[in-house]
């Protein structure tokens, strides 16, 4: 069977308030610096990239695909361990896919315009 030369992979809209919540829950923030927001910093030195700078670049896509197999794109080596697959763990026995699509909608938008904080500042 065939699939459909216009076919592509797209997620469902997210919603950005609750993909904040979920970097959140999942702790993104202990391996992932994010400029401009106040999240906790990772600990010693980030292991994966600051993400500011990989919503202007990237499809919501390209979140979903490295949150679900994190080791299909590896930017620097840096990020491997030593089995060569990438450092970020797993989270696809704990996140939903609500939580995922929600996830790479706050991914994206960083970089973007500001969003409100829970507590109403601007981030």
């Amino acid at each position: 069977m065939h699939q459909p030369e216009e076919w592509r992979f797209t997620p469902p809209k997210g919603d950005l308030a609750k993909g904040r919540q979920a970097f959140v829950k999942f702790e993104c923030y202990s391996c992932h610096q994010v400029i401009g927001e106040n999240f906790p910093a990772p600990g010693g030195e980030a292991i994966g990239p600051e993400l500011r700078q990989m919503g202007p670049i990237h499809p919501p896509e390209y979140f979903v695909e490295s949150i679900m197999n994190p080791s299909a794109v590896i930017g620097e080596d840096r990020y491997r361990g030593a089995d060569g697959r990438s450092k970020m763990p797993s989270f696809n026995e704990i996140m939903t896919v609500e939580e995922l699509i929600d996830l790479a909608t706050f991914l994206k938008s960083l970089g973007g315009a500001h969003i409100p904080s829970p507590r109403g500042q601007k981030h």
